[in-house]
């Protein structure tokens, strides 16, 4: 069990379950008395007011899961099915997104989706099931990048969908943290192609994903391969209306789905444009018309619209703006791994 008084404010602040501050819920009481008196802003050697706050809202999350009788394990989380069958995941990593809560172990990625999003798990689990392929060559190649279903549980009040992950992939997220929030330039390029090879393929099995996003796709540098293994719950097949969607997708979808609200095959072309800016440091694209380290061509493609159609921008791409930007293809090494961006599973 860790020693919580010697963490740094940094590391609370990154805690954002109240399992692995508290460890125990007969400890709650005592290690947040503890952990106030010296976070309190009044204490002059350690006081600092956004770790106060942050303690005591985990404090708070800790006693309603008390009082509900959900307090986990850290590193565990359990549940059981409507069915009756107990179950048991450890995992070293979760965060949150819109519909509940995600789990990363080093073989899958367990998402917890509340009762109300039952709707959108469900599709998630058909969209998923019935992606299609040209033959099997194609899916051979590109089905390693698509998401594979390990288990599709209901409980009273949640729906569990697992989905397999290899352990070399990093979320993407989490990669631009460990990269100090900007990812280099020449490893974005090789992103970008795969994410516009991803759109494209959609677009030809006549869905939008809608949610192509730093915390849907997950990244292996060794390989230079992007997986999407998130944001299924929104895919939707074209000219179909939505179920729902994301606030980010909303604000940088293009002019054709403002005005007819059915799916068009230029959202995730456009959410690949908005990823990029994003991992190169600034997602509005001001800024980078002022970066010396990026291309010129880069920023300028990555400032426009695009053609309305995944394909029309990857042919672009990879006969045009990716050879302008940085010259003849050549494998550059990114000598960053999994194990370097996790290195700390567990505090």
């Amino acid at each position: 069990m860790i020693d919580v008084m010697t963490l740094a404010g940094s590391k609370i602040l990154g805690i954002d379950e109240p399992e692995i501050l508290f460890g125990r819920p007969d400890l709650v009481h005592e290690r947040y008395k503890a952990l106030a008196r010296k976070w309190h802003p009044d204490n002059k050697d350690t006081g600092h007011n956004g770790v106060f706050t942050h303690i005591n809202i985990l404090h708070t999350k800790a006693k309603q899961l008390i009082e509900n009788g959900k307090w986990n394990v850290p590193g565990e989380l359990s549940f059981k099915t409507k069915a009756g069958k107990e179950y048991v995941l450890r995992y070293f990593k979760t965060f949150d997104f819109d519909l509940g809560k995600a789990y990363l172990s080093d073989t899958r990625i367990t998402y917890v989706i509340k009762k109300e999003f039952a709707d959108l798990a469900e599709n998630a689990n058909k969209m998923i099931g019935a992606l299609k392929y040209q033959d099997k060559e194609e899916e051979k190649v590109i089905s390693k990048y698509m998401p594979s279903i390990k288990g599709y549980y209901e409980t009273s009040d949640e729906v569990i969908l697992m989905i397999d992950k290899p352990a070399d992939l990093i979320r993407m997220r989490d990669l631009l943290e460990y990269s100090k929030g900007k990812i280099d330039p020449r490893h974005v390029a090789w992103m970008i192609s795969r994410m516009l090879h991803h759109a494209s393929y959609f677009q030809w099995c006549g869905f939008s994903h809608n949610d192509l996003s730093m915390d849907t796709l997950f990244v292996c540098p060794e390989h230079h391969s992007v997986c999407v293994l998130g944001g299924w719950w929104y895919t939707t097949k074209f000219d179909e209306k939505p179920i729902a969607l994301p606030t980010r997708t909303i604000d940088n979808a293009p002019s054709e789905f403002i005005s007819k609200k059915l799916a068009v095959s230029g959202t995730d072309p456009e959410l690949v444009r908005l990823t990029a800016r994003e991992i190169l440091g600034n997602g509005n694209g001001i800024h980078l018309v002022n970066d010396p380290e990026i291309p010129k061509s880069l920023t300028n493609w990555l400032r426009i619209s695009g053609h309305g159609s995944a394909l029309e921008d990857y042919t672009q791409w990879r006969d045009k703006i990716v050879l302008d930007a940085f010259g003849k293809r050549k494998f550059r090494v990114m000598p960053i791994s999994a194990k370097d961006v996790y290195s700390e599973k567990t505090l």
